[in-house]
């Protein structure tokens, strides 16, 4: 139950969705214990989740459309995208923000790749700079699976023809 909200909550971060917006969440349990499990704690995960409706459905259901998807140990988890969210604009914040990382990763690549700076700088700096390339990498990756969501939910609403 802790992951499907956690999974509920990281959909909603790469939304950006503030806690005051609700959004509807299905939830697809592999087995049937699971979708026992999970509909015994049902009020909780939609109040955790802050789901303002919460479909749970068993094995082999048909995934909903306009989703935002995440999966855990017995369930995929879909957080319906409120009409509000503008796609396009969230899009290219994250662009914006992973053009950011990667001058900030690039500079310190190049630090590193400095052979005066690496046998010069005190240990901690170098230790630093490697800690903020690995951050930075491992952010990239985030936003970039962010964006790459985001970018296929805007191609469904094209080619539903709602955008």
């Amino acid at each position: 139950v802790q992951e499907v909200v956690t999974v509920i909550r990281t959909l909603r971060a790469a939304l950006t969705l503030p806690p005051s917006q609700r959004a509807p969440v299905t939830i697809i349990a592999n087995d049937h214990e699971t979708l026992e499990l999970l509909s015994s704690q049902e009020r909780g995960i939609a109040a955790l989740g802050m789901a303002d409706e919460l479909e749970l459905l068993g094995p082999g259901a048909a995934a909903p459309g306009n989703c935002l998807t995440g999966a855990c140990a017995g369930a995929q988890v879909f957080l319906h995208v409120p009409g509000s969210v503008d796609l396009k604009a969230e899009v290219k914040r994250i662009e914006d923000k992973m053009r950011d990382l990667r001058e900030d990763a690039e500079k310190s690549e190049r630090k590193l790749a400095n052979p005066q700076f690496v046998e010069n700088a005190p240990e901690h700096v170098v230790e630093q700079e490697r800690e903020r390339l690995a951050e930075a990498t491992e952010a990239l990756a985030q936003l970039d699976a962010r964006e790459k969501a985001l970018s296929s939910l805007l191609e469904e609403g094209r080619d539903r023809g709602e955008h």
